[in-house]
Formats: structure tokens, C-alpha cells, sequence
């Protein structure tokens, strides 16, 4: 992650919180594998 993660959330406020920076992490991995 490029965001420092708070405390020790669940998985459901983990990824209620962190989704987006998640999601777009794993758009720029996936555009510099498949190129």
C-alpha cells in the first residue's frame, strides 16, 4: 500500500478503508505486466 494503515483494523474496515488505494495499486501492476 502507499498509505500507512492505521492501528489494526478487521478485513472489513481494512478494505472499506483501503479499497481505492488497493484497486489502483493493482491497475498500475497489471498495466506494466501485460506490456
Amino acid at each position: 500500500l502507499d498509505t500507512h494503515v492505521e492501528g489494526s483494523p478487521t478485513r472489513e474496515e481494512f478494505l472499506q478503508k483501503y479499497a481505492g488505494n488497493i484497486i489502483e495499486q493493482n491497475r498500475i501492476v497489471g498495466i506494466y505486466e501485460n506490456k
